[in-house]
Formats: C-alpha cells, sequence, structure tokens
C-alpha cells in the first residue's frame, strides 16, 4: 500500500511539473510577439524608411484609394532654350549650357492617374507608411479586437515596398484621453497604442487628396465680365487704352465708369491662383452638378489677358456656412470653399469704383465748361508738341477763358479739387433738380465723342447730391462742394492762388479762399 501511495504521489508530482513546464512554454513570447524598442522607449513595429512605398492602397470613412509611385520627367530644356513659368520657353543666355532633365517622385491615383494631387499630402502619406512604433503593447490575446475597434477598421492600409515586402496596419478606435489610437498589423495578434500623429494620413480621404489649385497667375487682365442668376446686369470691364482718365481699366456695363486700379486688382488677384479648402465631387453628374447649385449659375467669373490667357469660373450661392461651391466650366472637379477668402465672388457694380466722383488727367481735358447758377463760361487747353510725339513730355499748355488767357496753375488746382469730389453714399430714390449749383462739362483730345457731365443738386435737406452723366447718383459733402463752387469765380484772377481742398471742406495751408 506505502509502494502504491509513494507511486502516485511521484506521478502527481511528475504531471505537476509537465503543467508548469508547459504552461511557462505557452507564456514565453512567439516570434510574433518579440518586442523592439527604440532610443525614446517605443516599440518599433517597422521601419522601411531606406524603402520606397511603391504602392498604398487606403480603405477608410471616404471609400477606397490606391496611391502608386513613379518619376516624373519635368519638360527637356534645349540647350538653347530657358524654361519660364508665365512665358514658357525662352532662348537662354548662354547657347553652350547643357541642362539635364529633372525628374522628381510624385504619386497618382490609380483610377485618376490623369488628375494631379497634393503631393504634400501624399508625401506625408507615404512617409507615415514606411515607419511605425507603439506607445503602448495593450492586448496579446488575439481575442478583443471587438473591444479596441479592430473587427470593424476605421482604416485598413496596405503598402507594397520596393524590395517586395509588404505590410497591412488596420486601425481602430481612438483611445480614451486623447492617448492614441489602436493599431494591429497583419500577421501580429497583438493590439498596440500608437501616437494620433502616426496615423494622421491614413484616415486622410479620397476627395482630400486631389490638388485644390484652380486657377494661376495672370498679368495684363484686358477684359472682365461678371454674369450669372445673381446679376440683373452684366458688369463688364475692360482695359484703359486712354491717357484721359488716370486709371487702368474703365466699367463698359451697366454704365460707362472709371475704375479704382487698387480695387480693381484686389479683386481679379483673389480670382488669380486660387484655391479652394474642399474638392466636392469628381467627375460630377448632371445630379452632382445641381445639388452644389451650379446648373444655372449664382455667378459666373470670366476673365482674359492681353497674351490669350483665361480664367472662367462659376460659382453657387454661399449657404449657412459661408462657403460656395464653384468649378470652371465643363471641369472634372467641383470644389467648396470660403466666401470671405474670394474678392471675386458675390462683387458688386460699386466694388470697382473709386471713392471720387470722377477722376481725370487734367492735362487731357481739351475743354471745360463750367455752369454756376446759370453763368457758363468755357476753358479751352492747346498743346504743342514738345519732346515726344504723343503731346506729353515737354508740351506747351496754353489755357484760354472764352478766348483770354488765364493761369493754368489755378485751373489745374480747380480742376483736382472738382474732379476728387468723394462719394459718401448712393442715392437710389427720387432727388430734386430744382436747384443745380455747379455742372462741368469735360471733353478731351485725341477722341472723339467722349465726353462727361457733371452736375451738383443741392436738397432741401441741405444735402448735396452729384450726377455723373445721367447715371452715378450718389450724396457728396455739401462743405466740400462749396469750396469748389467758391473757387468757379476765381479761376481768371491771376493775383490769388486757388488752393487744394481737403476731405471735409478745409483747405490746403499754403493759401485760403478770399
Amino acid at each position: 500500500m506505502k509502494k502504491n501511495t509513494r507511486l502516485l504521489l511521484v506521478i502527481i508530482f511528475i504531471v505537476v511539473l509537465l503543467g508548469v513546464g508547459l504552461t511557462v512554454v505557452l507564456l514565453l513570447p512567439s516570434e510574433n510577439d518579440k518586442i523592439t524598442t527604440d532610443e525614446r522607449n517605443e516599440i518599433l513595429l517597422f521601419d522601411k524608411s531606406n524603402l520606397l512605398a511603391e504602392s498604398i492602397s487606403v480603405d477608410n470613412s471616404g471609400g477606397t484609394y490606391e496611391l502608386l509611385a513613379y518619376e516624373y520627367t519635368k519638360p527637356i530644356v534645349t540647350s538653347s532654350q530657358r524654361l519660364d513659368e508665365n512665358v514658357g520657353l525662352i532662348p537662354a543666355v548662354n547657347d553652350d549650357e547643357e541642362e539635364d532633365s529633372p525628374t522628381e517622385l510624385i504619386y497618382t491615383m490609380q483610377e485618376y492617374s490623369d488628375f494631379t494631387l497634393d503631393q504634400n499630402m501624399t508625401n506625408d502619406l507615404a512617409k507615415q507608411a514606411c515607419y511605425m512604433a507603439a506607445r503602448e503593447l495593450i492586448d496579446k490575446s488575439g481575442r478583443k479586437y471587438a473591444e479596441y475597434g479592430l473587427d470593424t477598421p476605421k482604416a485598413t492600409v496596405r503598402v507594397r515596398y520596393s524590395d517586395a515586402s509588404s505590410v497591412i496596419m488596420y486601425l481602430g478606435s481612438e483611445a480614451p484621453d486623447n492617448k492614441g489610437v489602436y493599431l494591429r498589423i497583419e500577421g501580429d495578434r497583438n493590439v498596440y497604442l500608437v501616437q494620433s500623429s502616426l496615423t494622421e494620413a491614413f484616415f486622410i480621404e479620397r476627395l482630400q487628396l486631389f490638388d485644390k489649385h484652380l486657377t494661376g497667375t495672370m498679368e495684363n487682365i484686358h477684359q472682365v465680365r461678371i454674369s450669372g442668376s445673381h446679376y440683373q446686369d452684366v458688369i463688364s470691364l475692360t482695359a484703359n487704352d486712354s491717357s484721359y482718365y488716370p486709371t487702368t481699366h474703365l466699367m463698359e456695363q451697366p454704365v460707362s465708369y472709371i475704375c479704382d486700379n487698387s480695387q480693381f486688382s484686389l479683386i481679379t488677384n483673389s480670382a488669380c491662383s486660387l484655391q479652394a479648402a474642399f474638392v466636392a465631387a469628381v467627375d460630377p453628374t448632371k445630379e452632382d452638378i445641381r445639388r452644389c447649385g451650379l446648373e444655372q449659375p449664382y455667378e459666373q467669373f470670366d476673365m482674359t489677358d492681353t497674351d490669350g490667357g483665361s480664367i472662367h469660373l462659376i460659382a453657387s450661392e454661399k449657404d449657412n456656412e459661408n462657403c460656395f461651391y464653384l468649378m470652371k466650366p465643363g471641369d472634372r472637379l467641383i470644389f467648396r470653399t470660403y466666401a470671405v477668402d474670394n474678392k471675386w465672388y458675390d462683387v458688386k457694380m460699386t466694388d470697382f469704383w473709386p471713392d471720387t466722383v470722377m477722376n481725370v488727367n487734367t492735362e487731357e481735358i481739351r475743354d471745360l465748361n463750367l455752369n454756376v447758377n446759370g453763368s457758363s463760361v468755357t476753358y479751352h487747353l492747346e498743346k504743342e508738341k514738345g519732346m515726344s510725339e504723343d503731346y506729353h513730355e515737354g508740351a506747351t499748355l496754353t489755357l484760354t477763358a472764352d478766348g483770354e488767357m488765364v493761369n493754368y496753375s489755378n485751373y489745374s488746382a480747380f480742376v483736382n479739387n472738382l474732379t476728387n469730389i468723394k462719394r459718401q453714399s448712393l442715392e437710389t430714390g427720387d432727388f430734386e433738380k430744382n436747384q443745380e449749383i455747379l455742372r462741368a462739362e469735360f471733353s478731351y483730345f485725341y477722341v472723339q465723342g467722349i465726353t462727361d457731365t457733371l452736375h451738383l443738386y443741392r436738397q432741401k435737406s441741405g444735402k448735396t447730391v452729384a450726377v455723373l452723366n445721367d447715371k452715378i447718383i450718389c450724396f457728396v459733402d455739401s462743405d466740400y462742394v462749396d469750396q469748389v463752387v467758391q473757387q468757379v469765380s476765381l479761376l481768371r484772377n491771376s493775383n490769388v492762388l486757388i488752393p487744394l481742398i481737403n476731405e471735409g471742406g478745409s483747405v490746403s495751408d499754403t493759401s485760403k479762399v478770399s
């Protein structure tokens, strides 16, 4: 009996020993469980920074896309040419110089290989696809994927490298307190916690990758045309090829008027090098175009330059987020962007106007007829050729008033004051015309049939209304106008120096109107 008991105890001891040994063996890390840490004490999952990510396939909330890498060869520049961004190929300075055609690595989207992608975004994504390290090993069991959002991953990334190796990453939920994102790698049952900054690129959606530039630069703008469902009348502007208006462009429709140079540049420059905030649709259907409000555009903006370049844009009405959709007519991309960043959008006719009622070059006025309280006088300017054929440089100026010689300096100061009457607000209602305090009629050198007529009317309220060519109607500063009207009687008095008038009706310190 004792022998049997002793044998039984030995057997039990052996069984327990074998069980403990088996347990230890099972708990030892497998090949997949081996952990390598870097100098930052992070768990290195893989490092393929010395390789090229030839193919990157991403499946996330924005759909599935695949990026393919290839070397792009820039246009060949021969020894007798140089490539200029604005004018194309131009002759080289030294014909003996030879230049190699540069190449660069770029990524394209397989199903949209003819579209340009945002290479900053694709490069960031490719860089992230070549290196991954974890902050912490969260779970080794391989049975709790659902707890970490890895049963239905938020993103799946498949990468093929230039050495034919590959990696598949599954990205799950965000960890509490913004500690990172749960991640698993194909072939490794472990769940890791990685920094969010290492995975952000994998959540970029397909549409975000498309290049968002719509337009390039443009110089020497010739014509601007603005129309659309928002506009009752077309706004049309063209380059000013005359010298009698000191402005680069003139408005042709809906009224003939000068443009403020700085305002024109501000508006047109905003349509150049235009970059949208978002891509809304690729290869849009008719339903996409209708849904984005582009079937009958709220605004159509067309601009051409003297070199044959052009910009054409159509835009929708802005939404409650102050954004609008836009595209180039017939293009394959619809964009969405912010209205506040685009001065060309929702522009009004008056946005192009200067803050003065009119503005002309004094030396370009051939005849100026002034009528004050029924008394009329005509000032006539004669030019004799100077050093140049266009009568400008070194020209001799002779000014007469109804045939009598007049001091040109006084006349020049007066015209400056008259043409710098500032607009205060537009007048759209009825106004009184029974008290005209001044009428000025302008005709110019070198042009036939071009005239401007300015009326100034005093209202019973004491306000003054200016009317230019019976179309531009606005309130102006009454005190300023009174000073201008007072100066008319002094124009032919050579003993009085007519001063420039400051805004608000005060005169310059050089003299005072007596």
